[in-house]
């Protein structure tokens, strides 16, 4: 017996996935806006810390002048206050905002 041709089987046809669309790309000015906004909370953050030492420092004076806690005042403006105010001049002075 003669050996029968066998028909080709059909190769499968690899697709490849769809790949999805590259992110768009942040222009300049994009970018320059992020980081000004980023500067501006920097120091805004700074300022409501030295805020709120400020605050803190009065509240003490307020309660060290009816009690005899004049210490605590002396105490936590030497320890908070002044070097957070120190902190904001050198800022000021090399130029920070």
């Amino acid at each position: 017996m003669p050996p029968t041709a066998q028909p080709e089987q059909p190769q499968p046809q690899t697709t490849r996935p769809t790949e999805p669309p590259p992110a768009p790309r942040q222009s300049l000015a994009d970018t320059a806006f992020i980081g000004a906004l980023a500067a501006i909370g920097i120091v805004l953050a700074s300022r409501l810390l030295l805020l709120l030492a400020t605050i803190g420092a009065f509240v003490l004076a307020v309660r060290a002048a009816d009690t005899p806690g004049l210490l605590v005042l002396i105490a936590y403006s030497l320890l908070t206050v002044a070097p957070l105010t120190a902190l904001d001049i050198i800022a000021h002075r090399r130029g920070g905002t």
